[in-house]
């Protein structure tokens, strides 16, 4: 973590004071979307499929893609 002056925060587990009048910013990955999952597009699911980024179950269980 990195206060906005640049000090570099130790990682997890750490307890840290912000001082008032600091920002402290965390960067986190992922997001999980939007939307209804059943209405995306067929051909975008399967070319998330083919790149590996879900599995045919996948592809089946949460997009009701029948394939």
């Amino acid at each position: 973590m990195q206060l906005s002056d640049g000090t570099v925060l130790q990682g997890k587990g750490s307890r840290v004071q912000v001082p008032e009048g600091q920002r402290v910013r965390l960067t986190l990955p992922g997001g999980g979307g939007y939307g209804d999952v059943e209405e995306r597009d067929r051909a975008k699911v399967m070319n998330d499929v083919r790149n590996g980024y879900i599995s045919l179950d996948a592809a089946r269980g949460v997009y009701g893609i029948d394939v």
